[in-house]
């Protein structure tokens, strides 16, 4: 997929000022794109998880956020919806949160530190910046390829 070498995602690379930014340019919805990314992400590496579906289900309410009121065959409770997305955000986050801490605890045997405020405050971003101070994959560090030989 779109990780890099060493097993983490390529977003863990970006500093907190530049995804700030683009959260703020693109309305928030550069946020739901990396929650589904990471959400992605430790799928790929637990190979189960509900934070991806979580977020899938976020971005597809973003998308039809956009579509006009007027194209839409039935008018929206968005007050309703806008306040399940919220509730979904949060679950989606500590539920990230949760598959990051056992991915890590499973494969090196070690947590990383991801504080519950901090996670609450600033979500997904948070979460990224913490896997950036990570220990890259185990597997791949050691040499080994993933190929049976």
């Amino acid at each position: 997929m779109f990780f890099e070498r060493d097993g983490l995602p390529f977003t863990a690379r970006i500093s907190w000022g530049w995804y700030l930014a683009l959260i703020a340019i693109s309305f928030g919805w550069a946020a739901a794109a990396l929650g589904l990314y990471l959400g992605l992400w430790i799928r790929s590496k637990r190979k189960r998880g509900i934070a991806v579906y979580v977020f899938a289900v976020i971005a597809v309410v973003v998308l039809i956020a956009v579509i006009p009121d007027r194209m839409l065959p039935i008018a929206l409770p968005w007050d309703g919806i806008i306040t399940g997305v919220a509730v979904l955000w949060y679950i989606g986050t500590f539920s990230l949160r949760h598959e990051i801490l056992r991915f890590y605890a499973e494969t090196q045997r070690s947590v990383p530190r991801i504080s519950i405020i901090w996670t609450a405050l600033f979500s997904v971003v948070y979460l990224n910046w913490c896997l950036s101070l990570t220990s890259p994959d185990p597997i791949l560090s050691s040499g080994a390829t993933g190929v049976p030989s």
